[in-house]
């Protein structure tokens, strides 16, 4: 496994011991206890700082901490956005064509059954 985040999919990535990739791992763990933090996911963060937070982890993932001192809550939930967006295959990509073909259905059951049944 990749000791880098940056370009690498997501099946390489490097995992914590329950199969997350780790950056989704800290970032999730640093966000959850701020959860109460308004528009934590809709404002974005400092670029400066999560650009900064992304070549640390490029560097090696597992020396990674965040700390309330140099970073915000913001540059880290920026940070957890900017991987998923560069992530080279999306994690949706497998299911894309399956969900949008469920949500031409007219009938609200059947759209539910099938998405449900996608997911």
């Amino acid at each position: 496994y990749q000791r880098r985040v940056r370009g690498v999919s997501i099946e390489k990535q490097a995992k914590t011991s329950s199969g997350v990739p780790v950056l989704i791992h800290k970032c999730v763990i640093y966000l959850e206890d701020k959860i109460d933090h308004e528009g934590i996911y809709r404002i974005s963060g400092v670029k400066s700082r999560y650009e900064g937070l992304k070549l640390k982890c490029n560097q090696n993932i597992h020396d990674v901490v965040f700390d309330d001192e140099n970073i915000s809550i913001n540059d880290v939930a920026s940070l957890l956005k900017l991987f998923f967006r560069e992530l080279p295959v999306s994690l949706l990509a497998p299911w894309y064509l399956q969900l949008t073909n469920a949500m031409e259905i007219e009938d609200e059951t059947e759209k539910l059954y099938q998405i449900q049944d996608i997911i």
